[in-house]
């Protein structure tokens, strides 16, 4: 199966990544998502989130992933499932969203988020939501840079005018939780080797 033929702008691809990034962030999002889900391990617990955006009459993922935020090529992605260095993908929906708003969503995205910084600094305190909860109602790091979920969120939120996240400080878990809630649907599905 490939990636290409299940995206369209606005698609919100929820992941898990081979990353050392990546398995910090799943491990710091384990507990929660094995009572979620009745998973043993968190081996696929989702730890990236990134936006279908359509540029020039061309799909991209926006990608936010450090140094900074980026139009990544679709052959990527699928070069990375295939090697394993992405695997467990979901192409997500937002439920009741219309393809006018998807692109919307898409453009803001493009607009916005393209060529930020990738917010480090917020990471201190999303590690603390995942480990205490939520209980700061402010936006965690710097505005003029993104983390992947923030990013996805905003783009729906601020571009579609839709706000499937209702959270200040979104984490792949909170797409995952969206999931469970119906507030977004699963497209389609890349297992893809963890290897």
């Amino acid at each position: 199966m490939k990636l290409i033929d299940h995206l369209f702008p606005g698609a919100i691809l929820s992941m898990s990544t081979r990353t050392a990034f990546g398995w910090l962030i799943r491990a710091s999002l384990g507990k929660a998502y094995r009572r979620l889900t009745g998973a043993k391990t968190n081996r696929f617990c989702p730890n990236h989130d990134a936006l279908v955006v359509e540029c020039g009459g061309t799909l991209y993922i926006g990608d936010c992933v450090p140094p900074h935020c980026r139009l990544a090529p679709v052959e990527d992605y699928e070069r990375w499932i295939a090697d394993g260095e992405i695997f467990n993908l979901s192409v997500l929906n937002v439920s009741l969203s219309t393809i006018t708003q998807g692109y919307a969503a898409s453009q803001w995205w493009l607009r916005n988020v393209n060529n930020t910084p990738y917010d480090l600094v917020a990471f201190p305190r999303l590690f603390l939501k995942a480990v205490f909860g939520d209980w700061i109602p402010a936006a965690a790091g710097m505005e003029f840079a993104h983390w992947c979920t923030e990013s996805v969120m905003q783009a729906w939120r601020d571009g579609a005018q839709l706000d499937p996240y209702q959270n200040k400080n979104p984490t792949p878990f909170t797409t995952l939780k969206r999931r469970y809630e119906r507030k977004l649907g699963c497209v389609a599905r890349v297992k893809g080797n963890p290897q």
